[in-house]
């Protein structure tokens, strides 16, 4: 019994499992509805006082149903549970539908046995209304899941209306959605996109080893946008914005640039694109806003806010050393310190690139989040800055970035509460706030020593 759940909702809590009310299922004799309905059974009340929100009834696996709920108060999105309490199904978004209504329609129970409804009702009205109704087309026993392995062969999906888990393999894989970007969630936890509509039930997506996901109206290319979202983190010490994100990784694919960041690193002295690209982090106004001190001051700002460590005095001495000689750029040696990191085998190196990752995909999952949400305009100025940069500094080598989640969603909603200044992007680089006070930057460790990285 495979299938995806919501790990970025909690969990239902035992206390509210055990107190759920049933719903019990009557046959549908007459029916002439399109689509013909089995079963349904109903709750409703408009007594004052407590009324349980949370229901159980027993589905039947391959049983499409279907979920609507109304309260008189607005409600927060209906979700579904599973028989352990993993959230496996939302609703609609409620501000998208009417006034205290929200519905889970074409849900395919992926398992015979107990699922929770979690209704979201609030109740402070004198005289209360609130109904809740599931309707089951036992007969349609289609596969509950769609499992896929692409093998290594390029290959093309395209998103259906249930669940999907889908491994593309070693080739260059695709999938394709019906909608916008905007209207999908998406959140990146060691190396698979969970995907999940905002307005409808269409499944819950796994995605691993896919390179592009095409939406009606935008595409995200995975490897570049990856290693974009590394370059902001690893110099600027924040999450990428939606357009810097957006065109940085627009730049990389038209360039061919290589996916990784050693490659990236290498191709530096090779290529003047390449080069042109890493360095104007470095020739930004926000570079110089943040960097004010000497060279030995730049490493030690990358060592301390990505590793939350100091550096230790070799490694200080020989980046320093190599900017102050000319053989590399400030911008340069970020790269190849975090390139170094996510090379690095020894038990500290280990460590560090485990950080990296974690921070990585944290930006990753907030630049998403402000794109789902339509508020990428609100993370602009200092302040916006500095709430990423607290974000990124509360991750370690054991967060699970699916708890960091509820984290995201809190500094999302603490952007929306600052004066605008926005970021600037002259000529699509990364570019100064100069409200921006002199604060030390977020890198990432590596082992030490000449090689590849010098300019």
């Amino acid at each position: 019994m495979t299938y995806p759940t919501i790990d970025t909702l909690p969990d239902l809590s035992p206390n509210k499992m055990a107190g759920a009310a049933p719903l019990k299922f009557e046959s549908i004799y007459d029916n002439n509805s399109a689509p013909r309905w089995d079963v349904g059974a109903q709750f409703h009340s408009a007594s004052a006082g407590f009324v349980a929100d949370v229901f159980h009834f027993s589905g039947v696996e391959g049983g499409t149903y279907d979920i609507h709920s109304f309260n008189a108060r607005e409600a927060t999105m209906l979700k579904l549970y599973d028989q352990f309490g993993n959230a496996v199904a939302t609703g609609r978004d409620p501000a998208t539908t009417s006034f205290g209504q929200d519905a889970l329609t074409h849900f395919v129970a992926p398992y015979s046995g107990t699922y929770y409804i979690g209704t979201g009702w609030i109740e402070i009205m004198v005289e209360p209304f609130n109904n809740v109704s599931i309707y089951g087309n036992l007969g349609a026993a289609a596969p509950t899941t769609n499992e896929r392995n692409g093998g290594a062969g390029d290959n093309i999906y395209s998103a259906t209306d249930r669940s999907d888990i889908y491994d593309g393999g070693a080739g260059y894989d695709t999938v394709y959605y019906t909608g916008d970007r905007a209207d999908y969630n998406i959140v990146e936890h060691d190396g698979v996109l969970t995907v999940t509509s905002r307005h409808i039930h269409a499944g819950t997506d796994q995605l691993r080893g896919f390179e592009l996901i095409k939406f009606d109206d935008a595409s995200i290319d995975l490897p570049y946008a990856a290693l974009a979202q590394a370059l902001y983190v690893g110099y600027f010490g924040r999450a990428a914005d939606v357009g810097g994100l957006a065109s940085f990784q627009a730049q990389l694919a038209a360039m061919g640039a290589p996916s990784s960041l050693n490659a990236l690193g290498a191709m530096y002295g090779s290529d003047a694109r390449v080069r042109t690209l890493i360095d104007s982090f470095g020739a930004s106004s926000e570079s110089q806003a943040l960097y004010t001190g000497d060279n030995q001051a730049f490493v030690k700002a990358i060592y301390r806010n990505v590793l939350n460590r100091d550096a230790d005095q070799a490694g200080l001495d020989f980046w320093s050393h190599a900017i102050d000689a000319g053989s590399l750029t400030r911008a340069n040696a970020s790269l190849s310190i975090m390139a170094g990191a996510k090379s690095n085998g020894s038990p500290q190196g280990l460590a560090d690139a485990t950080l990296v990752d974690a921070k990585i995909s944290v930006a990753s999952n907030f630049t998403y989040a402000l794109e789902s949400t339509g508020v990428g305009a609100t993370y602009a100025g200092a302040g916006a800055a500095g709430i990423a940069r607290g974000l990124l500094g509360s991750v370690n080598p054991a967060s699970d970035v699916n708890d960091v989640q509820t984290a995201i969603n809190q500094a999302i909603v603490r952007l929306s509460l600052l004066p605008r200044s926005p970021f600037a992007h002259a000529g699509d680089a990364p570019q100064a706030q100069p409200d921006l006070p002199p604060i030390v930057l977020a890198g990432i460790d590596a082992s030490h020593g000449p090689g590849a990285w010098a300019a």
